[in-house]
């Protein structure tokens, strides 16, 4: 009972992953930087970071 929150926002906020934008690799890439950082126990906000910082890069130097 305690991870039904945890699995009710997975739900709703993985189909927002795959369409976050017209290319879908900025999602997918955005999901699995934010899986292994949190993996490796680092906190809410540098999971969110990570992802961020890496969409940005992925965004600028390979989709430009």
């Amino acid at each position: 009972m305690q991870l039904i929150p945890y699995t009710a926002m997975a739900s709703l906020i993985f189909p927002a992953i795959l369409y976050i934008d017209k290319n879908i690799w900025i999602g997918i890439l955005a999901s699995v930087v934010a899986v292994i950082t949190a993996l490796k126990n680092l906190p809410v906000i540098g999971v969110v970071l990570s992802s961020v910082i890496s969409c940005v890069i992925f965004y600028m130097f390979i989709l430009s």
